[in-house]
């Protein structure tokens, strides 16, 4: 079987589900694709249709952790990052109180992404004002 060919039966198994709104299994058989891409946009269309919140819902234990896993891992990735960020509000809004444990290393995780940001706004900032000393 070519690439390309195993590459489609992935996809059609994962538009196969959205079809029959299987909205669940469509985002863990994307999530097991380990396709960053396929993973991200199947978010996109799950957060556009408005479904995430249930898809979360009827997560379980192991699922919940799988995806979280995947969130903490590329929330940090700028081009996925205002996705990711828009899916863990809707993670926390929908999870109880018991599995809050499972958001302590992506709390910490978000921190040192938020001193990252400050620190290479300030880069620029200096940078900023260099290169205007030198224009004049």
């Amino acid at each position: 079987m070519k690439v390309s060919q195993e590459r489609s039966l992935r996809l059609t198994h994962i538009e196969n589900f959205l079809k029959k709104f299987q909205y669940k299994q469509a985002l863990i058989s994307a999530i097991n694709t380990r396709k960053n891409e396929i993973i991200v946009s199947l978010i996109e269309e799950l957060l556009q249709r408005g479904v995430m919140s249930l898809v979360i819902r009827k997560m379980n234990s192991q699922e919940l952790k799988l995806f979280i896993a995947f969130i903490e891992k590329h929330i940090v990735v700028g081009k996925f990052q205002d996705t990711l960020i828009e899916t863990l509000n809707k993670v926390l809004d929908e999870k109880n109180e018991k599995e809050w444990e499972a958001f302590e290393e992506i709390g910490k995780i978000l921190e040192e992404e938020n001193v990252i940001q400050r620190d290479i706004e300030e880069v620029c900032g200096s940078l900023e004002t260099i290169a205007n000393c030198q224009g004049r």
